[in-house]
């Protein structure tokens, strides 16, 4: 029997820190002080931002049927497109007692599915849109759900299959 099917362990996404500090620490006088005024300001690089959310809903799978697991997720970029970058921490398969291969579909911000399957796929790229304007501050926008097909299920031997990921975000 499958019971949790999948853990997602997030990377650091990228430019998640908007004002990163070398030292560690700001001090009194930059906190108190406004910035210096430039008298020309080049244009701020594109960024992207990543955060995971609470599972959605999974299946214990019963011997019939597919089993699934989903996640939310938001994905934003100041460009309105992004590369998503998925990495299989267990060599593309779910692994327990034996080793199971699965599909990753993912449902981005603009509401299209890219559906890949990770067999024996370490790293795969899924290329997507959120709007230029979207934030993470206001809830996903975005679905990863994972698949094992049945007649995957029935080879395997009954007990705990998982995989982990690491998701990176790029902006396009």
């Amino acid at each position: 029997m499958v019971r949790n099917l999948i853990a997602i362990l997030a990377a650091a996404p990228v430019a998640a820190m908007v004002f990163p500090v070398a030292s560690g620490h700001a001090s009194a006088v930059s906190l108190l002080s406004p910035p210096p005024v430039a008298m020309h300001s080049a244009p701020s690089a594109p960024r992207a931002d990543l955060r995971l959310y609470a599972h959605t809903a999974h299946t214990v799978w019963s011997g019939t049927g597919d089993a699934w697991d989903a996640i939310d997720l938001c994905l934003a970029s100041s460009t309105g497109r992004y590369r998503l970058r998925i990495a299989s921490l267990s060599g593309g398969a779910l692994m327990g007692p034996g080793k199971l291969r699965y599909t990753l579909s993912l449902t981005d911000g603009a509401g299209v599915s890219h559906d890949v399957t990770l067999q024996d796929q370490v790293l795969v790229a899924i290329e997507g849109q959120a709007p230029a304007d979207a934030t993470c501050d206001r809830g996903p926008n975005a679905t990863l759900r994972l698949r094992a097909p049945q007649d995957e299920l029935l080879k395997g031997q009954a007990g705990r299959y998982l995989d982990r990921l690491r998701l990176a975000i790029d902006p396009l």
